[in-house]
């Protein structure tokens, strides 16, 4: 799946309100310090190990003593539709890096810590509300707000503990904020940039970076002095400082013909990391090593191509190798202040039975130590999960939009979830889809329309004008029945025709 503070906001819009739940950790048992690797092809994780057992956990923030961290607990499964109306809930909670003397701080969702370590700020959108910013002690005691409330707020923090302030989708300018003065002022005039919430200041505060439409910018920390960095390549690129603000990795955008690049803090020695990122998939997330020698990168599958387990790669800074440390299913990964361990926040894959997620952590060190340590107690064995029933590539795709409303008619949403495009899929897991559609009593195609033919490369597309008549229960969530218009979608020359959307309009 995607960036840490992206995915936090994102999932706020799928989990949904309850009782809390008590997180229970998991004991790390005391191991011997191992020596770190000397490069990324030296390396290897070893002790991959859960410290979060409930799973409805994620990853938030290392201490900067590396003893002990911070992470979200959320109050219910992740089911996709719950109570309507209602935000959903998570809980701050904190917790030693040996998983002992877990406690539960605040409400809220997005924690980081102070740089002294002795503070959590975090974020909560109350009931009806926008975003604000918070801030409780790692000891304990009442929350107390900083800011807000502010839409899309993204936030974050500076050497000196100043912390950078953005508002989402807006061109209102970045703000600095200093927790120790309670003061906020503007860092930048104009805003440079339409995506705000990419935009990054050098942990030194001297340099900023951040996309502009389809490009890569670097200025003077105020703004002044734009120069382009990266031209092109659609409008998803992204920019990650490295901890001693020398050096900046980026992405060229969202296209299969992206790179993953790293230039120094005035943009000169431009290094290709990932030449292709259709052969390794896009960046989901990136995180620099503490000494930012090297790069931890997460990359996931695009939607044209089939869904898999994110793969976890290790990167020299210098581009002088690489290497491939885990393939599972991710969300994040973070490390140690002292680059000795990773911070995971592992998930079961869109098909799993239980859309469940828990924080693990595991050891980095080098292959020669790892080969010579005992076997590793193998992980449980996950439930098997069902063959999944695609559309055979003969049905036309009127017929396979009989096939999905025949499914959802009687109640077998495998196959209906089968019918869908792979990203959708991807996206949306069965438990989602199951929780989504099980309100649906009855379901009967009374009209189907084509409307038009495009192709996309490789990438045929129709689109139906479609009438279905639908019997819902009282409480389906509102926006449940699908627009009148269906595109589907034949992602490779010979395969089957899959539903890529319901639209509102062709």
């Amino acid at each position: 799946m995607m960036k840490r503070q992206v995915w936090l906001l994102s999932l706020l819009m799928l989990l949904a309100a309850c009782a809390p739940l008590t997180e229970a950790p998991t004991a790390i048992p005391a191991t011997t310090l191992l020596p770190t690797p000397a490069s990324a092809e030296e390396a290897a994780l070893t002790g991959l190990r859960p410290l979060t057992t409930s799973g409805l956990a994620g990853f938030g923030d290392w201490a900067p003593d590396g003893e002990s961290l911070v992470y979200i607990v959320a109050t219910e499964p992740p089911l996709l539709y719950g109570r309507w109306p209602g935000w959903p809930e998570f809980e701050v909670w904190w917790m030693r890096a040996d998983g002992s003397d877990a406690r539960r701080l605040a409400q809220g969702h997005s924690p980081f810590l102070s740089a002294d370590g002795q503070t959590v700020f975090f974020l909560h959108r109350p009931l009806y509300s926008n975003l604000k910013l918070w801030a409780v002690d790692v000891r304990g005691g009442a929350p107390r707000r900083l800011l807000g409330p502010i839409g899309g707020l993204t936030v974050h923090q500076l050497d000196d503990g100043r912390l950078v302030v953005s508002e989402s989708g807006t061109y209102t300018p970045l703000r600095l904020f200093d927790p120790r003065k309670g003061t906020l002022s503007n860092l930048t005039g104009e805003m440079p940039t339409n995506s705000p919430e990419d935009a990054r200041l050098s942990p030194d505060g001297t340099r900023l970076a951040y996309p502009k439409g389809q490009d890569v910018y670097l200025a003077e920390a105020d703004g002044s002095n734009p120069r382009l960095l990266s031209q092109g390549g659609g409008s998803g690129a992204r920019v990650w400082w490295s901890p001693d603000s020398q050096r900046l990795a980026y992405t060229t955008g969202n296209h299969w013909t992206d790179q993953l690049m790293v230039a120094d803090r005035d943009g000169g020695n431009q290094i290709v990391l990932l030449p292709r990122l259709e052969e390794s998939g896009y960046v989901a997330s990136l995180a620099w090593s503490p000494d930012s020698r090297m790069l931890l990168v997460a990359t996931d599958a695009y939607h044209q191509q089939m869904p898999r387990p994110t793969r976890l790669l290790l990167l020299e800074a210098d581009g002088s190798g690489q290497r491939q440390l885990l393939e599972t299913y991710l969300h994040d990964a973070s490390w140690s202040p002292d680059g000795r361990t990773l911070a995971l926040s592992r998930w079961d894959g869109p098909q799993g039975e239980l859309t469940s997620r828990d924080v693990w952590l595991a050891t980095l060190t080098d292959r020669a130590t790892v080969a010579e340590l005992p076997p590793p107690t193998p992980e449980p064995v996950p439930t098997p999960t069902p063959p999944l029933p695609l559309p055979g590539a003969d049905l036309s795709p009127e017929q396979v939009i009989h096939r999905f409303w025949k499914a959802i008619d009687a109640g077998d949403h495998l196959t209906a979830w089968a019918c869908l495009a792979t990203q959708r899929r991807a996206c949306q897991g069965l438990a989602y889809f199951m929780a989504g559609w099980q309100c649906v009593h009855r379901a009967h195609v009374v009209d189907i329309r084509p409307m038009y033919t495009e192709m996309e490369a490789e990438t045929e597309r129709q689109m139906f004008q479609v009438r279905v008549d639908l019997e819902m229960t009282e409480d389906c969530f509102y926006g449940m029945a699908p627009g009148p218009f269906t595109l589907l979608v034949r992602e490779t020359p010979h395969g089957p025709w899959l539903i890529d959307s319901f639209n509102t309009g062709p």
